[in-house]
C-alpha cells in the first residue's frame, strides 16, 4: 500500500512559495480586482526595538512596485495601497489610549516612490503608544490595476543581544479571489502540512522544545470586502511511515477531525499540535496534516509555523510550516481513506499513472 509519505513526494500539488529564515519571498498580486486583497493571518508585536532590546520582536511588511522596470510593464498612475491592522477578535487595532492604528493606513505607490516598509511598532508609536505586546491579522488592499504591487514581511526576534537575532519570513495570502476554488472538491478548499514537528512540554515555558501551530482568519467583510457566511477549517493528522490517521496509545484518531468554525464573531484562531495530543503524548512519527476549509473557503487565510523555545519562554525562534493548496488534478498525493471524504472517484486503479479524477 503506497504510504502518505510516498504519496507526498508524488504529488503534484500547487504550493505556495516555501517561506525561509533568512531570505524573503515576495507573493505577486494575480490580475482580477479581488486578487488585489490579501491577509497576513498573524502579525505579532512586542515593545521595544531588536536592536537593543533582547527578547523581543519587530514585525516588518513591505509594499513595492515594479512597474515599468524591465519586462514587468507599463507605468501607472500611483496606487493608494491601504494597509488594515485587526485584533486577534476583529476589531481594529488601537494604541494604549484607545486610538484606532491603521484603519487604513494608506501608502501611495508609484514610479517615484516605489517601495513602503511599514514597522508595524513605528504605526503605533506614530498614533500614540502601544502596548507590551500585540497580536493579530493585518489586510493589504491594492486597488484598480495594482498588478505590479508586490507584498512580503518578516519577523525579527533578537535573542541575548542585537548580534543574537533570527529572522522568519511571512508572506499574506490571497483572499476573496480565491472563492472559486471552493468548488475544487465536494468538501471545498484542501491544503497539506507535510511535517509537522513537536516535542513533549510545549507551550512556553519548556526549554528546548518543538511546536507547530497553525493560525486560521477569516476576513469577509473587512476592508471593502464582501460579507460571508463563514466557514469551517477540518484539520486530520497522518502518520506518515503508515498514511494512516494518527491514533493515541489506545488507538483513537486524535484529529478525525479538528474542527474551527470562523465567521464574523470569531475571525481568529488557532491550531496547536501539542494542544490536539492527549496528555501531550510523544510522537513517535512523522506527522502531516491535511486541512479540509468549506463554506466561505475563499475568505480564510492560513499559515503555519514551528516555535523552537529555547532558553525560555521569551527565547524562541521561529521558521515556516508552509502550507500547500492540493487540486483534483494532484489529489492522487492524497491518502485513499480521505478521497472518499473530498467527495472524489478514480479509475480505473488509483495509483495508475494513468487515473483520471472526478468530482
Amino acid at each position: 500500500m503506497q504510504t502518505l509519505a510516498d504519496a507526498f513526494r508524488n504529488r503534484r500539488a500547487v504550493a505556495l512559495p516555501s517561506l525561509s529564515l533568512l531570505a524573503l519571498s515576495l507573493s505577486m498580486l494575480a490580475g482580477t480586482a479581488a486578487a488585489r486583497t490579501y491577509a497576513f493571518p498573524h502579525v505579532f508585536e512586542t515593545r521595544g526595538r531588536t536592536s537593543d532590546t533582547p527578547y523581543t520582536f519587530d514585525t516588518t511588511m513591505f509594499l513595492t512596485y515594479a512597474g515599468g522596470v524591465a519586462c514587468v510593464g507599463g507605468v501607472e498612475d500611483p496606487l493608494s495601497v491601504s494597509l488594515y491592522l485587526y485584533d486577534d477578535d476583529g476589531s481594529p487595532m488601537r494604541s494604549t489610549s484607545g486610538l484606532d492604528v491603521c484603519n487604513p493606513c494608506t501608502y501611495p505607490l508609484g514610479p517615484t516612490h516605489r517601495k513602503e516598509s511599514v514597522r508595524v511598532e513605528n504605526l503605533f508609536l506614530t498614533a500614540d503608544e502601544m502596548p507590551n505586546s500585540l497580536t493579530g491579522y493585518a489586510v493589504v488592499d491594492v486597488p484598480g490595476t495594482g498588478d505590479d504591487v508586490a507584498v512580503s514581511g518578516f519577523i525579527v526576534n533578537a535573542h541575548t543581544s542585537a548580534f543574537d537575532l533570527s529572522v522568519f519570513g511571512f508572506e499574506p495570502t490571497p483572499i476573496a479571489a480565491a472563492a472559486n476554488k471552493s468548488a475544487a472538491f465536494t468538501c471545498g478548499r484542501v491544503f497539506t502540512m507535510d511535517n509537522l514537528l513537536y516535542s513533549p512540554g510545549t507551550g512556553g515555558g519548556t526549554s528546548f522544545t518543538f511546536d507547530t501551530t497553525m493560525f486560521m482568519t477569516y476576513t469577509a467583510g473587512q476592508a471593502g470586502t464582501p460579507s460571508g457566511g463563514g466557514a469551517a477549517v477540518d484539520v486530520y493528522l497522518f502518520d506518515q511511515e503508515s498514511g494512516e490517521l494518527l491514533t493515541d496509545a489506545v488507538g483513537t484518531p486524535v484529529c478525525n477531525p479538528c474542527t474551527t468554525n470562523l465567521d464574523d464573531a470569531t475571525r481568529k484562531s488557532a491550531f496547536q499540535l501539542g494542544a490536539a495530543l492527549p496528555g501531550g503524548a510523544v510522537i513517535s512519527a512523522a506527522v502531516s496534516a491535511v486541512i479540509v476549509v468549506s463554506g466561505d473557503a475563499g475568505n480564510v487565510a492560513l499559515q503555519g509555523f514551528v516555535v523552537n523555545t529555547h532558553s525560555g519562554p521569551l527565547d524562541v525562534s521561529m521558521s515556516a510550516a508552509p502550507l500547500h493548496e492540493v487540486t483534483a488534478e494532484s489529489a492522487t498525493g492524497l491518502p485513499p481513506a480521505l478521497l472518499d471524504r473530498l467527495g472524489l472517484r478514480s479509475y480505473p486503479n488509483p495509483f495508475n499513472p494513468l487515473t483520471t479524477w472526478s468530482s
